[in-house]
């Protein structure tokens, strides 16, 4: 599209107001949608290849706050997609200064907790120890988190920093469920290791 130009956007009644409808506006429950959106202006975004290092820690800090946002709204999967944008942009840059190193090693380690807490909600499990496992290869936090000792095997500190960035919002159902699925694979891999005392930390 061009700036000016004008288009109709249908949409169904998922991406619309569903069931609930919209009375305020005499929108009937699982009403389709028509928009008529005139485009003002536009960003265009550059590739990760076209950025320098300053540029893409410039972007991790706006699209981390645009995630928060959806996060908080509810918009888990939006959300997803601002952090993933940090991890395409930061995950595999090198050459870093020690301050930009710092810098973007705290966006990756925001962006894989926030990822494997939208991942929770989302009921996509999986995705979130992944996102845990990631943070493991991360430096150590700093001893001010307050942290039980991280002396354990490597596969249980992110699980540990994934406790200390838990959103009070998160579902119970959510929460025991993530600690029944991680209890059941950490057994696999070491019985002898007492498990529960860090799972107080969820």
């Amino acid at each position: 599209m061009q700036r000016e130009e004008q288009c109709v956007l249908y949409l169904g009644p998922r991406y619309g107001f569903g069931e609930a409808g919209k009375p305020k506006f005499g929108i009937e429950p699982n009403a389709e949608l028509m928009y008529e959106v005139t485009l003002k202006s536009f960003e265009k975004a550059k590739e990760s290849w076209e950025m320098d290092t300053k540029e893409k820690l410039e972007q991790a800090a706006i699209v981390k706050e645009k995630g928060t946002v959806y996060f908080k709204g509810g918009k888990y999967m939006q959300a997803v997609i601002q952090y993933g944008k940090i991890v395409s942009w930061l995950e595999m840059e090198y050459g870093l200064s020690e301050k930009e190193s710092k810098t973007s090693e705290s966006f990756l380690l925001a962006a894989f907790l926030n990822l494997a807490m939208c991942y929770l909600k989302l009921r996509e499990y999986n995705k979130a120890v992944e996102c845990c496992d990631k943070v493991g290869t991360l430096r150590r936090p700093p001893p001010k988190w307050g942290l039980p000792s991280t002396r354990g095997p490597p596969s249980l500190r992110p699980f540990l920093l994934l406790s200390v960035s838990w959103d009070t919002q998160m579902d119970r159902l959510d929460v025991d469920h993530f600690i029944r699925y991680f209890t059941s694979v950490f057994h696999r891999i070491d019985n002898s290791f007492p498990l529960w005392p860090y799972l107080s930390w969820f």
